[in-house]
């Protein structure tokens, strides 16, 4: 199969080499991880993240650069001294291209070829998705970079979109520096579940001797279906919408997750006939956008006590902020393999911007 692999590896190089065409290339790069895909898909699962990086592994095998979808960022991205070097000299107005692939949750493709000329670049990007067992074009195009940021490890890039269009957004994040996996692993586990979309948890201050920068109700919602293991069922079905919840079902979510007081928490959310009252987040504010954030752990202390100290940065796509702020997550694993939120401390730089993508006009719904 290695042997294959490699024989497929340097056709698809002569093809481009002779110009014979990037779009047989691709197809051929399809079949570098034929099986990968073919396995996955007798299982009917899509946009799982071991599938992904196994994708994107085989491709660095065979020499190409490769990462995850754009503006996720999830996984490692194959030879990445590629990207830099062409970001080095679309900075010195050098001429020169550079090619990658982004393999989607479909486990697909997306074949980037960008160009630069005196500091301008151009973006080729080509969409393939699989069909009958086969790789097939579903959306080609061809844009002028119209702004270009390589900063702090990441490179952004986006296509001018019209006044008042509201169609896929036009920019792309990559991280283009790897990121320690620990990390990533730490994200996911503890990060992620949370994150920065219908609550603001990790925008406020807060310890174990003062939880009163928290909304309970938001954590309720964001923690129900890992306590219990299914669909939260306190939907936002219209602006602001009030449930009753019995005080068993929220208490177990929210001490699942938080060394709280029943007596602290009942003062904190609206409390009555043996439930608690919560309300959904209204449109407007819930942080649910085509621009949203995502966080990324990029450190990390062990202490003592058993606890750990996450330094976590909010990357901001459509910003072009690889740090639009930074924060400190206390965590404190337990032995039954769950784990405690002891505090949160956001950290004020000159650098620090506003979490404005819960406004109306950073979060167009």
């Amino acid at each position: 199969m290695k042997i294959r692999r490699w024989f497929i590896f340097g056709f698809i190089s002569m093809l481009i080499y002779t110009g014979c065409g990037y779009k047989q290339a691709s197809f051929n790069v399809g079949e570098l991880y034929h099986d990968i895909y073919e396995e996955a898909s007798q299982f009917h699962t899509i946009g799982q993240l071991d599938i992904i990086q196994k994708i994107v592994n085989r491709l660095g095998e065979n020499g190409l650069t490769a990462v995850d979808l754009e503006n996720q960022n999830q996984v490692n991205m194959t030879h990445p001294e590629r990207l830099e070097e062409f970001c080095a000299l679309v900075e010195n107005g050098q001429a020169g291209e550079v090619e990658f692939y982004s393999v989607t949750n479909e486990y697909g493709l997306i074949r980037y070829h960008l160009t630069t000329k005196q500091s301008a670049v151009e973006v080729e990007r080509t969409v393939f998705a699989w069909d009958q067992n086969k790789l097939e074009i579903t959306d080609e195009d061809h844009y002028p970079a119209h702004q270009w940021t390589y900063s702090d490890g990441y490179l952004f890039f986006e296509k001018k979109q019209p006044a008042g269009y509201d169609g896929a957004v036009g920019y792309s994040a990559f991280r283009i520096e790897p990121l320690d996996e620990t990390c990533r692993a730490m994200n996911r586990s503890y990060i992620q579940p949370i994150g920065y979309a219908a609550n603001e948890m990790f925008l406020k201050d807060f310890t174990e001797n003062d939880f009163n920068a928290l909304d309970f109700s938001d954590l309720f919602n964001r923690l129900y279906p890992y306590v219990y293991m299914r669909s939260n069922p306190y939907q936002q079905e219209f602006d602001q919408q009030e449930y009753l919840v019995a005080a068993e079902e929220f208490e177990k979510v929210i001490t699942s997750y938080f060394k709280i007081d029943l007596n602290t928490l009942r003062e904190q959310v609206a409390y009555r006939d043996d439930g608690y009252v919560i309300q959904t987040r209204g449109f407007d504010n819930a942080g649910y956008s085509p621009h949203s954030v995502y966080p990324e752990v990029v450190s990390y202390t062990e202490h003592e006590d058993g606890t750990l100290t996450l330094t976590v940065q909010v990357v901001w796509p459509y910003k072009h902020l690889a740090s639009a702020m930074t924060h400190e997550v206390v965590v404190r694993p337990m032995q039954n393999g769950t784990f405690q939120y002891v505090s949160n401390h956001v950290i004020r730089s000159k650098d620090s911007v506003e979490p404005t993508w819960y406004s109306d006009d950073e979060a167009p719904f």
